[in-house]
């Protein structure tokens, strides 16, 4: 069925794959409200479901902007998080918005056809409350949310069926795909807007076409554990980034990889709040794509050492 998945599919993911953080996951595509058809990634381990929308703006988005939406839908009932994704060199794509919700009754749980539904319908809240903010957005069909998933991973245009097939060799400090391309992920804690800033700065100064520089902003909504509905949330929540170097195996990617440390270097606070991903670069490169795989939902507890986290 390629990356077009029934709905009636959904209740049992097809198994196997060779990424463990999307061995679960699927594509389905619904019409909103509006009539605009988007691709939906479908989690059904986790009971959720993300809306990828893209930008029709070149370039990269500053920070103060993307602020703007996160707090536009901070409190949006069954939210678990909204992540941001811009990207400068090389290849590099226009950005997008990619926000999950979670099944909150039985019957989705046990029927996620019905989340996907539901969240087909909220959709056009989505759209606007960016458009409220001017933000150029459109929907993007499954075809296009697999598409951007492989490119941002192998550099090729590819299915849904190609990404899972994708050939990883995972180590503590970097990525191989398809033994030609190199990936290295840092995690970085945006929560102070000096620090932020400074992430825009050096996206807006990366100037090395031979790696792809992406920034993967996430915001999770603090939750009140007695609240219901939007009562649930408190309209603020965490903030954090993924940044990820990726090119062709050899010197070129590595002096990209170089010349992003030293740019975070050359900032204390910047360097304080940034982590290589060390023994977690499958599952940040995965988190990093905008596909509804959640860092803080597929890390063991193991790799969360400070051994591991340490520079």
């Amino acid at each position: 069925m390629g990356v077009f998945t029934a709905l009636a599919d959904l209740v049992a993911p097809r198994s196997g794959g060779n990424i463990p953080e999307i061995r679960d996951l699927t594509v389905a595509e619904e019409t909103d409200v509006r009539g605009w058809t988007t691709g939906l990634v479908v989690d059904k381990p986790h009971d959720q479901v993300t809306v990828n929308m893209g930008l029709d703006t070149p370039g990269t988005v500053r920070e103060s902007a993307w602020r703007e939406w996160e707090d536009a839908i901070a409190k949006m009932d069954r939210m678990v998080a909204t992540c941001t994704i811009d990207e400068t060199g090389g290849t590099a794509t226009t950005p997008r918005i990619a926000t999950t919700f979670r099944a909150v009754s039985k019957t989705q749980r046990k029927d996620i056809s019905q989340l996907v539904t539901d969240v087909s319908l909220r959709q056009a809240e989505l759209y606007e409350r960016a458009e409220s903010l001017e933000l150029p957005v459109r929907p993007l069909d499954a075809a296009t949310v697999a598409n951007l998933a492989h490119q941002g991973l192998t550099g090729a245009p590819g299915t849904w069926d190609d990404l899972r097939k994708v050939d990883l060799n995972n180590s503590i400090e970097d990525l191989i795909i398809n033994d030609h391309r190199r990936v290295a992920c840092f995690s970085v804690d945006i929560s102070r807007p000096e620090v932020a800033d400074q992430l825009d700065g050096i996206m807006e100064d990366w100037e090395d076409d031979s790696a792809i520089l992406r920034r993967t902003r996430f915001f999770r909504p603090y939750v009140q554990p007695e609240g219901t509905g939007e009562d649930m949330t408190t309209g603020r929540g965490r903030r954090w980034a993924i940044v990820t170097t990726t090119g062709e195996l050899g010197d070129l990617s590595e002096i990209a990889d170089g010349v992003l440390r030293a740019a975070f270097d050359s900032s204390p606070s910047i360097a304080l709040a940034m982590r290589r991903m060390r023994g977690r670069q499958r599952t940040g490169a995965m988190a990093g794509l905008g596909i509804g795989v959640l860092g803080f939902q597929h890390i063991a507890l193991a790799e969360r050492s400070p051994k591991l986290d340490d520079k």
